[in-house]
């Protein structure tokens, strides 16, 4: 009786274990689409989170403006270790924001050295200042 109330116990602990390791909002464990795959190949090293929004999965990644002018801003997308991996140049509409070293802020009040949080739906190409928001204009990604 004693070995089959252990054995309850122990299959009882290990579900929430298993249910972390399948948690689809992971960044590990996250499915990002073939056109994010194919337009961002660091997507998955780059995540630092994953939040679910009106029905939509969004990545979070972190960013610093290396150049900004009032129309456009350059940033280095950062991986989980901190090493620059890919660079985007973004344009953005007229007083859109987006989140520079945790307060909000308006795109055109960026400058060099922002740290900058934004987004990726996980199955559809676009980057977001924040998850539901209106997408950000991507002139040009490269990898570093």
């Amino acid at each position: 009786m004693k070995m089959i109330s252990a054995a309850i116990c122990v299959a009882m602990l290990s579900v929430p274990a298993i249910a972390l390791a399948a948690d689809p909002t992971s960044c590990d464990n996250v499915n990002i689409g073939a056109d994010v795959m194919a337009k961002f190949p660091n997507v998955r090293s780059t995540c630092q989170e994953v939040k679910e929004k009106d029905g939509g999965i969004y990545i979070r990644f972190v960013g610093e403006v290396v150049s900004a002018s009032s129309d456009k801003a350059t940033v280095h997308v950062k991986d989980r270790s901190g090493k620059d991996v890919s660079e985007f140049e973004l344009g953005w509409a007229a007083g859109q924001k987006i989140k520079a070293g945790g307060k909000e802020m308006n795109f055109s009040d960026l400058r060099k050295g922002d740290k900058l949080d934004f987004w990726i739906e996980h199955n559809k190409w676009g980057l977001f200042s924040k998850p539901g928001s209106s997408s950000l204009k991507i002139l040009s990604r490269k990898d570093l």
